[in-house]
């Protein structure tokens, strides 16, 4: 057979300097999971090849072949894996993120598809680019090409349809949405909840599809914590599906994927190496009943209730997808309109008060404004209504501040001053006298010290429910105390309704103390006796009630 003068003769010594020079253009970049990616060329198309894959060593023994007439040995593809990972270690590492990039006022969003094409969002608007994307975006093979928007008359009131939710809760949802292709904050978690087949599911995988469409878009929540941040680390948005539980060590995790949290694991197979591992990810979850037990994931989260449907209403489930996949380029068009819209709008937006995640507050008021300008001011409602939806959901969740609520309501007491052990007392036998059927006291802290260290993380969710937590130590025992009141505000409403009520009746306005006196437990059951003490908030000092006499 006569030889190809075009073949290029290549010795075996020579075959890894002849591959690299084939190589050195393609970017490469290593990402927060350990794994190394390749961008290459093939055909019309863009590939994304992990290095020690099967995949890019098949590309480069073609691309060898091509050149050579012959493969290359197996040593040299494992000299050139080895350079690939010191490559990377000797470049300048690169702030790149999956699908969505946020630079300044600019976004890129990563369509994922073979073409390399990508979004750029500005105020002006947005276009349709082309070209290299890996300055901007991390490669996930589990992602899923995303559909071109198109720019058509109409509204996002087209999403409408497929979403079974309330009118009450369709801005929110719609505002959450969008702020979702907004990089760089701290976005809320979103809680899906609703009863067996009303959609739960469906309105979890049109956020997922429009937002970051993968081949996967429901995840079960992983068993191991370890599994669960490696997960958080490989996406920017991800949907758990039908939980029914969720640990405090996954609910802890979950509030730093909200605000960008770092994990260091131990490399597999070895005792010492740690890989520190930052993650950023938008989360949602969704569940028959309201997974969130932990007031500051509580606190991280939107509620949203699914609507029982009409069984004459239910649509055939290819039927359904079929028209949201031919709505669904108009209704990404709408998005990246108003979000066009908002980030000119950003900076004239004035939040008074701004929530936990101010910046989603004010980006979420942007974005309002952006649809409608009216809209500003519900969307802050809605925030509000929602925000104290999930904080009553979290205490009907827990037995614990479910018990003090209801032991503070039972017994009328506003103020409540006393050490942590006697609280814990109080309320223990409250359940044990008064609510025996109504709390399982297995779930109820075994001890002082546990009740006291849960109640620390619901101060901020007490507050949001109307009670001021304050928790000290006595400065003469060293023992923790707890002091409880109703806020401010809750007092005033309370007293103007009050005396509303004495102007209609002519009855006698009943005095309110400034300082809180308790009630003694003896006035109550005889089984526990007890002095009660007084609290002087400005000196914070504990008197008896004899000592508290005589100064006064």
């Amino acid at each position: 057979m006569k030889k190809n003068v075009d073949f290029i003769p290549v010795k075996s010594e020579e075959e890894f300097p002849f591959i690299q020079e084939i190589l050195k253009e393609f970017p490469v970049q290593s990402y927060g999971n350990g794994s190394v990616i390749m961008t290459v060329p093939k055909d019309d198309k863009i590939l994304h090849l992990t290095v020690g894959s099967q995949q890019l060593k098949d590309y480069i023994n073609m691309c060898f072949f091509e050149l050579a007439n012959r493969f290359p040995n197996k040593n040299t593809l494992t000299n050139v894996e080895s350079w690939l990972r010191y490559k990377v270690m000797t470049q300048e590492p690169k702030n790149i993120n999956y699908r969505v990039k946020r630079i300044d006022d600019t976004i890129y969003y990563d369509l994922c598809n073979d073409k390399g094409e990508y979004l750029k969002i500005t105020k002006n608007g947005y276009e349709l680019l082309q070209g290299n994307t890996s300055d901007y975006f991390a490669y996930n093979p589990n992602q899923s090409p995303q559909v071109i928007p198109v720019i058509k008359d109409g509204k996002i009131e087209l999403l409408r349809k497929y979403v079974n939710i309330s009118d009450e809760d369709w801005l929110l949802f719609i505002v959450y949405l969008i702020s979702c292709f907004y990089e760089g904050i701290q976005h809320p978690v979103l809680n899906i909840n609703g009863v067996y087949g009303s959609g739960k599911s469906t309105v979890s995988k049109i956020v997922k599809s429009l937002v970051d469409p993968s081949l996967q878009l429901l995840n079960d929540l992983p068993r191991q914590e370890r599994d669960l941040v490696v997960t958080l680390t490989s996406t920017y948005y991800i949907v758990f599906d039908n939980l029914s539980k969720l640990t405090p060590e996954k609910s802890d995790i979950i509030c730093k994927a909200v605000t960008g949290g770092n994990a260091s694991l131990r490399e597999l197979y070895t005792m010492t190496n740690l890989r520190n591992i930052p993650y950023n990810t938008l989360i949602a979850l969704n569940g028959i009943s309201d997974v969130i037990y932990r007031g500051d994931l509580a606190q991280r989260t939107i509620y949203i209730e699914t609507l029982i449907i009409d069984e004459e209403k239910r649509r055939p489930e290819n039927e359904f997808w079929k028209e949201f996949e031919k709505d669904k380029p108009y209704i990404l068009g709408c998005i990246f309109n108003i979000l066009s819209k908002a980030i000119g709008l950003y900076d004239t937006v004035t939040v008074r008060k701004l929530h936990r995640l101010a910046d989603f507050h004010k980006l979420g008021c942007a974005i309002a404004k952006a649809i409608d300008p009216s809209l500003e001011a519900e969307f802050n409602k809605a925030l509000i209504q929602n925000k104290m939806k999930q904080a009553n959901n979290t205490l009907n969740n827990n037995v614990m501040l479910n018990a003090l609520f209801d032991y503070l309501k039972k017994y009328q007491i506003d103020d409540y001053t006393g050490s942590m052990s006697e609280l814990y007392l109080d309320v223990r036998e409250f359940i044990q006298c008064d609510y025996k059927q109504q709390y399982e006291l297995k779930y109820f802290p075994k001890a002082a010290n546990a009740f006291g260290k849960s109640l620390r993380g619901y101060i901020q969710l007490c507050k949001d429910l109307g009670l001021i937590v304050d928790i000290y130590k006595d400065p003469k025992s060293g023992n923790s105390h707890v002091h409880i009141s109703k806020k401010q505000e809750e007092q005033e409403n309370e007293a103007e309704q009050t005396e509303e009520v004495v102007i209609g009746t002519e009855k006698k306005v009943v005095e309110r103390h400034a300082i809180f006196e308790r009630t003694p437990i003896v006035e109550r059951h005889a089984i526990f006796e007890r002095t009660p003490i007084f609290f002087n908030k400005s000196e914070r000092v504990l008197y008896s009630a004899q000592q508290y006499k005589n100064i006064n």
